[in-house]
Formats: structure tokens, C-alpha cells, sequence
């Protein structure tokens, strides 16, 4: 009797697929522990398994392939070869392609197995012990950048799922409860047609269909998430693959690496899942080929010569917190600081400011690298790009934690479920807009006194920090202008990759979980509008994309700027700012620049001291009390210099005692300005008088 093997071929590939998974572990494993005569046994057993299930469904193709890894492991446990991990970055290579062409044959009547003669080829070298390749992915030139293209988030075959009769049941309960609820809501409106005819008070009756529509859309919302979990994948599907794939870059690079990358029982929305692997592998090339030093470098270091990397997950509320860790060499700020000069030599000032944090964002920017050297993995200016732009289309954010020779952390929050979200309804310009809650840092209410206007825009000082603010009408384009009022307004305060601004609105309205509709087709590169949605009176809202949006309020800042400095010409006048506190330079930088001034920064008399030795100044403001170096001093040493003796100082200063003005002008300064008198005007208005 002949047999239809075609009718077996689900379970030869579930079979096979959960074979092939069990060899990239072991393989792995045995590499740490060639002693291990078990792990090999297993080996072999798992090979000659699939290579028999092939023979028998006359899948050649694999069975050949698999038959040849099998007389290398034979060699190896008859002593005839050695394993070493160009072996085993063979195997691992090998064993991928076998795995991704198994999982293609439900699909594909023809599916092709990439490299096929090469691979046959080169097992043959091995067992022969002749030189033999072990890399078979994409060569560099083919490399696709795109993650969204990565083999290995591959999900397209996932056409059926797995459920529990238990979610099938609880659907039904809960749409057995509507029905209910939709007798009860008719019957109640049928007896107040009868009380109204009748010419009766139906007050108890309105409140009482008040709370059967109210319990209706409790239950609505219920069974739309019990039926979008229905689409739900467990991560486990990508992280198990995820290790094999990092522990198979780690042998390609020859580092020895520990990875701890825990199963999680978290489940994902599926058009989530087949993006995140592609986002997750790049993380971790990142940290195995930038962050993990050199078995040398880290011994020097006084580390452990095997490096760490995790991946762990963990669900907050009804996100997802992905953290990939390394215990490497950190972030090297400088480096990303002298790059981001050499690409933006016209921001050279403001990139010299800048803190660590902030100048990370950098990295996401697309061509950016500070990789020294091209390799497969590294120096191609792709990558975190790629990273962050999957990120904002899943509605995720990223942070980074980096210690210099400690490790870096980048947390990755994730929706469990694309189909809701949680947003909070903005009204501003007239018009009614949508913010999502996971860009929302804070929501802060401030006097429209307290708002600067400077040369870059309305900043407000906020916790030692200046916040770039932007009106709402001016975001949403609307012609409705709010009036000035003078009083007290409200500032959303949204965050995106480490940058900060303030959106001012007319009021906040309400806090609400939301079912998020796609822009149409037409759209698609419209990106100011991440989508649409409904509010409770069933109105369409839009929802802005807070990255792109941002994106457009720095060019419009910049743009001001060079309009600013093509209308005022270059400045001609050089002035030292030194003062301990951010916030206070930033501001008096930016009063001074609106007058046309060249200034410069110090963070304490130290600091000034060095750069006057780098350049002529025509006037030095400082402030009393800094570290290392005070006010006092610092003026007292430019007195005693014969190229600085003559620079006008002008003091400003939270410190007044009787005495403090008396000892300002003791030690040569021109000029005292309390803190608490501070305004605009009499700091302009002192420069100037004593510039002439």
C-alpha cells in the first residue's frame, strides 16, 4: 500500500524544527565541554533522527545535509577530528539555513535552500580535513539593513495558533452576559416609551438604563480584549532562537560570552513578535561587537575574561520591558562626541555642551557609527536606526543606561497588543488630539510669566534644565490662536530618546484606553499622524506621532537660529559665562546671543581660567560660589595676569551679605547682580555699558 507522506508533513516539521532547536543548544554546549560524551551522543541520536524523517518524506535535500554533519560529529567522536569553534560556527550556520527552507515547506511548493552546493561542499572539506568555509550568510554586500526584512523574524508561517478551550469558553460567557445586556437595555426602553406615553416620571428608570449601557460597554470592552489575546504569540518564540543566533555571532568574533536568556511566559501581539527578533539580534551584535572587550582588554581591566550579556523580560501594567545588558567596556561619550563634530560642525558648540545622556541619541541617527573598522555586523551606519524606526512604528520606546567600563543596558517598552492603547485627550487651537501615554513625562502648570523668550524660543526652567515649548496651535497647525491671558497654563511634557519638550494646551481632558485605527494607504507618509481614533462621543481624533513631531520643532528651531545669525551678521564680541548651574548659563547664553554676542561657557573658575588661555575674551560674568574654583579667585587671578588684568567682570550671585558687594568690587570686578534682582534687561544693559 503506498503511503501519502504529504499528508505528515505538519508534524515532520514540527518535528524537525524542534530537532534542529535541540541542536543548536547542544552544539553550543558540547563546544564548552568536549569531555561531555553525553552531548554528543545526543548529537548524533537528533541527527540521525532527521536525517531518517527526511529520507522517509523525501525531503533530500535536508536529509543529505544532515547525513554530512552527522559523519562529522562520527569523525569527531571516533577521534579522527577535533571539535574547535570554526566546527561549530559551521554547524550553527548550516543548521539555520536547514531550519529556515523546513520551515518554508508548508508554504512554498518549491522552497529554495540557499547555498545548498556550497554547504555539501564545505562538510565534505571537514570530514576530509581539508581548509573548508564555515560562514554562509548573506555576504556584506547583500547585506539587507532592514530589519524589518531579517530572516529571523520571519513569522509569515504562523497561520494558526493554539487555544486553551478554557479562552474559548470565557468568550462565550462574556458574550452570553451581552446578550443579556442587550434584552435588559430593549426591555427598559420599551417600558419607558409606556411611562412617557402614560405622562409618568421615568427619573429611577433614566438612571437605570444610565447603568445598564454603562455595564454593557464594560462588558464590550471585555470581550474585545478577550478576543484580541486570541492573536497573542508567546515570546519564548523568539527567545529561544535568539540565544542560539547571539552565542553563534559571539564564536564568529572568537569571544568567549555567557548569555542569560531566560524563557518568559509573557505573550505578544503577533505583528509585535515578527519585528522584535530583528530589533533584539542587532542589540545584541551591539553589545557582543562594541561593548565586550577582548579576553585580554578585560583581564587588564581586572574583569572576568568571559563577558556577560542578558536579555530579560518583564511585564508593567499592560506593556512590555525588554532590557538587553552587557557588562562591557559602556558607552564612550567622547567618541560619540567627536563623530557627531565631524557630521555637524555647524552645532560644534552646542555638541561640546551637551551631557552624556543627550548625546546619545546620536547613535539612532541613520549613518551614524563609531565603529573604526567595516566588519559584517559593525561600522555600516545601520542598525539603531533601523532600531528605533521599527520602535516608533510599534509604538515603543527605547532608553539607554550606560557606566563607562561597566556595561550598557538598553530597555526597549513595548504594547502587549497594537490593537488598544492608552492616550490622553489634548484640547488645544480648537481643535481636539490624542497623545499617547508612553511618551507623557509629566504634566506641569506654570505662570505664562515664568515662560523666557529667548533667542532659540519660549524655554521654561524646569528642575536645572531649560524646556523647549511649543504652543499646540502652532503643532496642529490651527488657526484658532489661545489668547494670552497671563495666567496659569498647562504643559504636557512629552519624552523621547532622552529629549524633552512641552506641548502648551488649552485644557486636559480625559485619560482613556483607545482602539487605534491605521492611516489610510494615502497616508502612509504622512508621518505627523501616527493614526486615528475615537473618543467617547464616537468623533475621530487624531493621534500625533510625538518622534516625528519633535523632529519638526528642532528644525524649526534651527531654522530661527540661522535666521537669527544671517539677519545680525556674525558677532564681534567674545564673552566667558562661568556658573555651576546649567540652567543659569544656558539662560544667560541665550539672553546674550539675542544681543549678538559670541559666548562661552565654563562650569567653574577652573574651567574658565582654561579657556581664556585658549582665546580673547572682551568681558567675563561669573557667578561667587562653584566648585574647585570660586568667583573670587577667578577674578583675583585674571588681576594678576598682564594679558587679562583689564577684561571687565561682572558678578551675578544668589550670595548677599552686608559685606558681599564690598568684597565683589575689592577683588576687581565692575559690576554685582543679585540672582534674586536678575532680569534680562540690567544684564544686557551692564555689558553693554561696560563694552561701550
Amino acid at each position: 500500500m503506498n503511503i501519502n507522506v504529504s499528508s505528515f508533513l505538519n508534524e515532520y516539521i514540527e518535528e524537525s524544527l524542534e530537532n534542529i532547536d535541540i541542536l543548536l543548544d547542544s552544539i553550543s554546549q558540547y563546544l564548552k565541554n568536549p569531555n561531555n560524551h553525553d552531548e554528543l551522543e545526543l548529537i548524533l541520536r537528533t541527527l540521525h533522527t532527521v536525517k531518517g524523517t527526511s529520507r522517509m518524506m523525501k525531503i533530500n535535500k535536508v536529509e543529505e545535509v544532515a547525513h554530512g554533519l552527522e559523519d562529522i560529529y562520527k569523525s569527531i567522536q571516533m577521534g579522527k577530528i577535533t571539535i574547535n569553534k570554526r566546527i561549530v560556527v559551521l554547524t550553527l550556520s548550516v543548521l539555520k539555513i536547514v531550519k529556515d527552507y523546513v520551515g518554508k515547506l508548508l508554504n512554498e511548493e518549491a522552497p529554495e535552500f540557499r547555498r545548498f552546493e556550497d554547504i555539501v561542499y564545505n562538510i565534505k572539506n571537514v570530514v576530509e580535513g581539508s581548509d573548508f568555509q564555515t560562514d554562509f550568510s548573506p555576504k556584506l554586500d547583500d547585506f539587507d539593513s532592514d530589519l524589518e526584512n531579517d530572516e529571523s523574524s520571519d513569522f509569515s508561517g504562523v497561520q494558526s495558533i493554539r487555544i486553551n478551550l478554557s479562552s474559548v469558553n470565557e468568550i462565550i460567557r462574556s458574550y452570553d452576559k451581552l446578550i443579556t445586556g442587550e434584552f435588559r437595555l430593549k426591555n427598559s426602553i420599551a417600558l419607558l416609551e409606556k411611562l412617557i406615553a402614560k405622562g409618568e416620571n421615568p427619573g429611577q428608570l433614566f438612571r437605570q438604563i444610565h447603568e445598564d449601557i454603562s455595564m454593557l460597554e464594560q462588558q464590550t470592552f471585555s470581550v474585545q480584549e478577550e478576543i484580541i489575546s486570541l492573536r497573542m504569540l508567546p515570546l519564548n518564540m523568539v527567545l529561544k532562537t535568539l540565544k542560539q543566533s547571539a552565542e553563534e555571532e559571539a564564536l564568529k568574533l572568537e569571544k568567549e560570552i555567557e548569555f542569560d536568556i531566560p524563557l518568559s511566559d509573557i505573550y505578544l501581539d503577533k505583528i509585535i513578535l515578527e519585528s522584535l527578533p530583528g530589533i533584539l539580534i542587532h542589540l545584541v551584535r551591539n553589545s557582543i561587537d562594541h561593548g565586550i572587550e577582548s579576553k585580554e582588554e578585560r583581564e587588564k581591566l581586572g574583569k572576568n575574561a568571559i563577558g556577560k550579556i542578558s536579555v530579560s523580560a518583564k511585564q508593567v501594567s499592560n506593556r512590555i520591558e525588554i532590557t538587553v545588558w552587557d557588562d562591557g567596556r559602556g558607552i564612550d561619550s567622547e567618541k560619540i562626541r567627536k563623530k557627531a563634530i565631524e557630521m555637524f560642525p555647524d552645532r560644534k558648540d552646542e555638541i561640546e555642551e551637551m551631557d552624556s545622556k543627550y548625546l546619545q541619541q546620536f547613535l539612532f541617527m541613520s549613518g551614524f557609527s563609531t565603529a573604526s573598522k567595516q566588519s559584517l555586523i559593525s561600522g555600516r551606519g545601520v542598525g539603531l536606526d533601523s532600531v528605533r524606526n521599527l520602535m516608533d512604528k510599534l509604538k515603543g520606546r527605547i532608553k539607554v543606561n550606560s557606566k563607562n567600563s561597566e556595561g550598557t543596558s538598553f530597555i526597549l517598552s513595548l504594547p502587549l497588543s497594537l490593537a488598544t492603547q492608552e492616550g490622553l485627550f489634548l484640547y488645544a487651537g480648537g481643535m481636539k488630539f490624542l497623545v499617547l501615554s508612553h511618551y507623557v513625562a509629566e504634566i506641569v502648570t506654570e505662570s505664562e510669566s515664568n515662560l523666557l523668550q529667548l533667542q532659540h524660543g519660549t524655554f521654561l526652567p524646569l528642575r536645572n534644565d531649560l524646556l523647549p515649548v511649543y504652543d499646540a496651535s502652532l503643532i496642529i497647525g490651527s488657526k484658532e490662536k489661545r489668547k494670552k491671558s497671563g495666567g496659569n497654563r498647562s504643559i504636557v511634557v512629552v519624552d523621547y530618546l532622552e529629549k524633552r519638550i512641552g506641548i502648551i494646551v488649552d485644557d486636559i481632558l480625559n485619560y482613556m484606553t483607545v482602539v487605534v485605527k491605521t492611516m489610510p494607504p494615502v497616508f502612509k507618509n504622512f508621518n505627523a499622524v501616527q493614526g486615528v481614533v475615537f473618543d467617547e462621543n464616537y468623533n475621530i481624533i487624531p493621534l500625533l506621532h510625538i518622534p516625528d513631531l519633535m523632529k519638526r520643532m528642532n528644525a524649526l528651531k534651527d531654522f530661527e537660529v540661522k535666521s537669527f545669525d544671517v539677519s545680525n551678521g556674525s558677532p564681534e564680541r567674545y564673552v566667558l559665562v562661568a556658573d555651576d548651574s546649567h540652567t543659569t548659563r544656558q539662560i544667560e547664553k541665550m539672553i546674550l546671543e539675542v544681543e549678538g554676542y559670541n559666548v562661552t561657557l565654563a562650569c567653574d573658575g577652573i574651567d574658565a581660567l582654561e579657556k581664556i588661555k585658549q582665546q580673547r575674551y572682551d568681558i567675563v560674568i561669573t557667578d561667587i560660589k562653584m566648585p574647585r574654583m570660586d568667583g573670587l579667585v577667578l577674578i583675583e587671578n585674571l588681576r594678576r595676569m598682564e594679558t587679562t588684568k583689564d577684561i571687565p567682570v561682572i558678578v551675578i550671585s544668589s550670595v548677599f551679605e552686608d559685606d558681599t558687594h564690598e568684597k565683589v568690587m575689592n577683588a576687581g570686578a565692575q559690576a554685582h547682580i543679585v540672582k534674586s534682582e536678575f532680569e534680562r534687561g540690567n544684564l544686557v544693559a551692564a555689558v553693554k555699558e561696560l563694552l561701550n
